[in-house]
């Protein structure tokens, strides 16, 4: 809660609380008669306050307090799960998924989405690479590869959602299958770039009330936008394409309403 008021209000955690939230860290996974000391409803309450308010404070901040490594550890470990150019100059994962995040908010990601970005999409761009740690591996020519990380990373994201209460939260409640949902599908720009889908795919993917469609457009933007490229590749093609396409399709050229 500490870190909740320093996201929200600004303030400076000073370094006698900052000592006692080290110290007492490892107890949030204390349990008696096998039951939570503190429920994992009330730790993913705080935790996505803080994080809905400011993503890259609040994950920094978590991880400065050891508070990442013991709630998200799948997060915590893509500070060290490095990429390689030229798609990914800004370095490891977490970087890049930091990156992204600063990227919802320039001019050119406004101009296909003004208003704010909802947490579903926050969620969905924190997770969107989860799968990265347990899928990479390196080539002859030392290049990193990540074969199969969005499906990896789906099944992940319901694992840690369900295990910490994520959906469950009175904050925000949502299923961690539409969560999943937007990890498994976070590269179908890419995809349908490199091998064109149907257009009866793409209406039941975009344009139906059982997804969150609209967070998985938001979360695909902010993922080509947060990979760091050379001045040759422009990152961003896919989803413009795409997305064209999709304007084409739309009713009076009106994207569905979010979920």
């Amino acid at each position: 809660r500490a870190l909740l008021f320093s996201v929200q209000l600004d303030f400076t955690v000073t370094e006698k609380v900052s000592k006692t939230i080290k110290k007492m860290a490892p107890h949030l996974h204390d349990k008696i008669d096998n039951n939570w000391v503190i429920s994992r409803e009330v730790i993913s309450k705080e935790f996505l306050k803080a994080f809905d308010a400011n993503p890259i404070n609040s994950l920094k901040l978590f991880d400065e307090h050891g508070l990442l490594e013991i709630l998200f550890p799948d997060i915590a470990t893509l500070q060290s799960c490095e990429q390689s150019p030229p798609y990914h100059l800004e370095g490891n994962v977490l970087n890049h998924i930091f990156y992204a995040f600063e990227q919802t908010e320039s001019k050119e990601y406004k101009s296909y989405f003004p208003k704010p970005i909802s947490l579903m999409t926050k969620l969905g761009i924190l997770f969107h690479d989860v799968g990265k740690s347990s899928t990479q591996s390196t080539d002859d020519d030392g290049r990193k590869h990540f074969k199969g990380h969005a499906s990896t990373g789906a099944e992940l994201t319901k694992k840690v959602c369900k295990n910490m209460s994520l959906g469950s939260s009175e904050y925000y409640p949502f299923k961690c299958d539409a969560l999943s949902w937007i990890v498994k599908h976070h590269l179908f720009s890419i995809e349908h770039q490199k091998e064109s889908r149907s257009k009866i795919e793409l209406e039941q993917l975009f344009f139906s009330d059982k997804y969150p469609s609209e967070s998985l457009l938001q979360v695909m933007l902010a993922d080509l936008m947060g990979s760091k490229t050379g001045d040759k590749i422009r990152s961003t093609e896919p989803f413009e394409a795409l997305w064209a396409q999709l304007k084409e399709m739309a009713p009076n050229g009106e994207l569905p309403a979010p979920l």
